[in-house]
């Protein structure tokens, strides 16, 4: 009997021992999760050149998992059953931590990496290099270079001037800062974005590698000693022609992709949404957006500047006809279509009487009701992208809804010219 009574007093004092260490082992654990979940996050950043989703990450955590629950087996020699629920703890908290750092990174990294943008960056960065600029772009980076181009030939025609080549120097120095941090650099995206895109890649490889020779004879003739160094002559020529190869790749990259314009639709959409809060503050309108399409699928066949003018047109006549409604809401939603992307402006308006539906698109001079040109010129522009717009709903003291049809972008579209801006 003393022996049983010795056995259960052991057996118990086990069990306090247990229920004791109890708590330790949870913060161990917690402790270990949090730990490793940052670990799992920075492998998932460090190697995102492989792939940024859920599948990497899941197999990232469930390495370091493994590796813990190894650990807490070895050093602590629990039960298989809490290495089991401490493991599988670990491996879904490194995972969704790894995931989560993943998406972190890729929005910090490239916030634009939607499908739209890479077209529509390429578009506005090839512009810059294109004379009299672009689709919201400018002249300024093509006028950068031709001023470094002018003054390394002005310093050829003073090599035995040791005075004026030192002067020239100085503004070429100058003149290279905002090359080498800007436009240098520019080209160096613009690779990145045609390769996402799909397009042109070739010929903005070769505005690259021109870039790249301009900057490699700033780097060597500025970094003389005030008088002409033995082969400067060359890297001066190297400048001077770089000039001309960056500016006719640009010309030829831009050729091939106004044939296929193309824009981000969610970038349009936010980017006239935020233009107009004023006007929709003043006006006393919420605002509400809903936009469920993938960021695979967010790239639509319309110029930026054809796609802005389109809903600044439809959300400027929604906030004028709006009414003296209580409810004063514009609802903007996009979803996949299938072969378009289907974008719909929806307000609490005065409506459109019937009698005016059927020459709403009509071209006319503006009478005040609603007419003029916004609307078909809007209906202009996206059918000559393939596209439509249509009166989907409307309703007196109900409102009215818009339905943009836009087709998807792809690299393979191409109308053979434009006939529009950037033409």
């Amino acid at each position: 009997a003393a022996l049983g009574d010795i056995a259960r007093a052991r057996e118990l004092t086990v069990r306090v021992a247990e229920l004791q260490s109890l708590p330790r082992r949870i913060n161990a654990g917690l402790l270990a999760a949090v730990l490793l979940g940052a670990a799992g996050a920075a492998v998932v950043m460090l190697r995102r050149g492989e792939g940024l989703g859920v599948l990497p990450s899941l197999w990232y955590g469930a390495a370091l998992a493994a590796a813990a629950a190894l650990s807490l087996l070895i050093l602590r020699s629990p039960p298989w059953s809490w290495t089991m629920f401490v493991g599988g703890g670990l491996a879904v908290a490194t995972s969704v931590s790894g995931w989560a750092g993943s998406r972190y990174v890729s929005a910090v990294t490239s916030p634009r990496r939607r499908a739209g943008a890479p077209i529509e960056e390429l578009l506005i960065g090839i512009a810059e290099f294109k004379h009299g600029g672009a689709e919201g772009g400018s002249d300024e980076g093509r006028k950068s270079v031709t001023r470094l181009a002018y003054l390394a030939q002005e310093m050829l025609d003073s090599l035995d001037d040791e005075k004026r080549y030192s002067m020239l120097r100085e503004r070429l120095a100058l003149r290279a800062k905002s090359f080498l941090h800007s436009k240098h650099q520019l080209t160096r995206l613009l690779v990145e974005h045609a390769a996402a895109a799909g397009v042109a890649l070739d010929e903005v490889r070769a505005m690259a590698g021109a870039a790249d020779r301009i900057k490699e004879g700033l780097e060597t003739v500025l970094g003389e000693e005030g008088t002409p160094a033995a082969g400067a002559e060359a890297y001066l020529v190297a400048i001077r022609n770089g000039r001309d190869e960056l500016v006719r790749a640009a010309d030829r990259a831009w050729d091939v992709v106004k044939k296929n314009p193309g824009c981000s639709m969610s970038g349009a959409v936010e980017r006239i949404l935020d233009s107009m809060s004023e006007e929709f503050e003043l006006a006393g309108v919420r605002v509400e957006k809903e936009l469920r399409v993938s960021e695979s699928r967010d790239a639509v066949a319309l110029w930026s500047s054809e796609l802005d003018f389109v809903l600044e047109n439809l959300l400027s006549n929604a906030v004028r006809y709006i009414g003296g409604s209580g409810k004063r809401r514009i609802h903007v939603s996009g979803k996949d279509g299938g072969a378009f992307y289907e974008l719909r402006i929806s307000d609490t308006g005065t409506g459109i009487p019937r009698e005016k539906l059927d020459g709403l698109f009509d071209r006319r001079e503006g009478d005040g009701t609603g007419g003029g040109f916004g609307l078909p010129n809007s209906r202009e522009k996206l059918r000559r992208r393939g596209g439509d717009i249509t009166v989907e709903d409307t309703a007196p003291a109900k409102g009215t809804t818009f339905l943009l049809t836009v087709p998807f972008w792809s690299p393979e579209r191409g109308s053979g010219g434009i006939n529009g801006q950037g033409d």
